[in-house]
């Protein structure tokens, strides 16, 4: 493990810390799988499109979708009670509870593009009746009713 991973990691209580191996697929942040005696979580260095707010705005969503409950990562607080750490260069790190199951680049089947729609429309369900003014981030990447609304404006366009 490099010493940037390492000093990371010790900002958070994960017990001894097995393994951990960088995962290949995702474009904007750099992902690890960490294996530790208290679990396995997933460790991320945020693109630079996001920063502090992306976390914050991820702790009010996930704590919304276990209320209603939907299957979500939990986020691992640092020793000190925050969310998130930052490197020495300002790069944003958060850890968050590993999910069981697979994740795929593709879709090669009909039942796994079935299970895809049907886990997105579980969160879109869960996220109906959110709040996306409480959220900091100004990207609307899961603000459904604002999506739906820009795409219907564009489609309306088109028609």
């Amino acid at each position: 493990m490099n010493e940037e991973l390492q000093t990371i990691l010790g900002q958070f209580e994960l017990g001894t810390v097995r393994e951990i191996r960088p995962i290949a697929s995702g474009l904007i942040n750099a992902s690890y799988f960490v294996e530790a005696s208290s679990g396995d979580y997933i460790l991320q260095r945020l693109g630079d499109v996001f920063n502090e707010e992306t976390v914050q705005d991820m702790a009010k969503v996930t704590v919304h979708l276990t209320a209603k409950q939907v299957t979500t990562p939990s986020l691992i607080s640092t020793t000190s009670g925050s969310i998130y750490t930052k490197d020495d260069v300002g790069h944003v790190w958060r850890i968050m509870t590993a999910m069981a199951g697979e994740t795929f680049d593709t879709l090669e089947t009909v039942q796994l593009a079935q299970e895809a729609g049907r886990v997105l429309a579980e969160f879109h369900l869960g996220m109906q009746d959110f709040d996306a003014r409480q959220l900091n981030s100004p990207l609307k990447l899961h603000q459904t009713e604002d999506v739906l609304r820009a795409f219907m404006d564009v489609y309306d366009t088109l028609m």
